[in-house]
């Protein structure tokens, strides 16, 4: 199963768009910051199930955390600033794994990070539309059978 995970859209849709139209991804995460813009791509391409949740700059209705489980992985889904990513991502180690989730997923930041600590993957995709640094990106994991595999896509 293809996901496509992306954050801080903050209303600039079309390079999300871009990217679904191009990869035909089999499900989108939304890390918050305009989950507006989720619920429009899911409008746009209703195939395409989308699972999001609110930023701190979101003022809609929806859920802070989610955790979604993909072909027997278990994903954390928040958008980071509850957890202060921008100083450290201990924090968000420690609730994913209180969750039992091998995936934690954060934005917040605009910047691309992920690390690795055992079988725990806590990443960030950075900014689809307003990056901090380089080109806006993404996070696209790979799920099939409990193991994942993940790639950071740019431009």
């Amino acid at each position: 199963m293809k996901v496509l995970v992306f954050s801080d859209s903050h209303g600039r849709m079309i390079e999300m768009l871009a990217a679904v139209e191009t990869e035909l991804p089999d499900l989108v995460l939304h890390l918050g910051d305009h989950l507006e813009d989720a619920q429009e791509l899911h409008r746009m391409c209703p195939e395409i199930p989308v699972i999001g949740v609110l930023g701190n700059n979101d003022w809609t209705d929806g859920k802070n955390e989610e955790i979604v489980t993909v072909e027997g992985v278990r994903i954390f889904m928040t958008h980071g600033h509850a957890y202060r990513v921008r100083s450290t991502t201990s924090r968000m180690l420690l609730e994913t794994k209180r969750r039992g989730c091998q995936i934690g997923l954060f934005g917040h930041t605009h910047v691309p990070f992920e690390q690795r600590y055992g079988h725990t993957l806590i990443a960030n995709p950075g900014s689809i539309s307003m990056p901090y640094r380089g080109e806006p990106s993404y996070l696209r994991l790979t799920i099939e059978d409990k193991q994942y595999s993940y790639e950071f896509v740019e431009g």
